[in-house]
């Protein structure tokens, strides 16, 4: 072999080399972002955890027993404290988080029962019942972003109960959320406020 066909074919190997080092960065720079990618995702999952875990010890399991003794024989002396956060604010993100007592167990909400005084201890026990077995854990209910478009889905009458369905987005991101009447009692009041802003506005098409 010639010189020059040794070097022809020493610059075909390291163009070779190069070629299979430029693979083998390539894959490199891929397995880094995989694994970047899982570990992004199991610190969002160990996050969305201790935010679970956190909003369920600040909102414990409601019973029969709790509701009636907070909301009839033990009542807060203010109707509206901070619960998640004491913020001033008010913005989409994060609207006043000012929790009603839990008299509001008692509210009347229900247009069958309306005008059934708040001391009638069949009714609330009715009531107080169907709030337990329909409603969602106050922890999912609970939201610190503000209501910001609205939807009825539909109504339907369970024990004897109108139960009306609401389909809501929620902040800036627009994040997607449903709720029902029963659910009241265990919602940031603000969440009260900017559903009936929003009815308000446009009374004929939520009749």
């Amino acid at each position: 072999m010639t010189l020059e066909e040794k070097l022809k074919d020493l610059r075909k190997k390291k163009t070779s080399q190069k070629v299979e080092q430029a693979k083998c960065d390539v894959l490199l720079d891929e397995l880094n972002a995989l694994n970047a990618k899982i570990n992004d995702e199991e610190a969002e999952k160990k996050n969305v955890e201790a935010i679970l875990a956190n909003k369920k010890e600040l909102f414990p399991p409601w019973s029969l027993e709790r509701i009636e003794d907070e909301s009839l024989n033990k009542p807060k002396l203010y109707w509206l404290e901070p619960q998640t956060s004491f913020s001033v604010d008010n913005d989409v993100e994060c609207q006043l988080d000012l929790p009603i007592t839990v008299i509001a167990f008692q509210f009347r909400c229900f247009e069958s029962i309306e005008k059934v005084p708040m001391g009638n201890t069949t009714i609330n026990k009715k009531i107080f019942n169907f709030y337990l077995k329909h409603s969602k854990p106050q922890y999912e209910s609970w939201n610190i972003k503000k209501i910001v478009g609205l939807k009825v889905r539909k109504s339907e009458k369970v024990d004897d109960l109108i139960k009306i369905h609401f389909k809501v987005v929620r902040g800036n991101n627009h994040e997607a959320d449903e709720f029902t009447m029963v659910d009241l009692p265990l919602m940031n009041p603000f969440d009260w406020v900017s559903t009936l802003n929003i009815v308000s506005r446009e009374p004929v098409k939520f009749r």
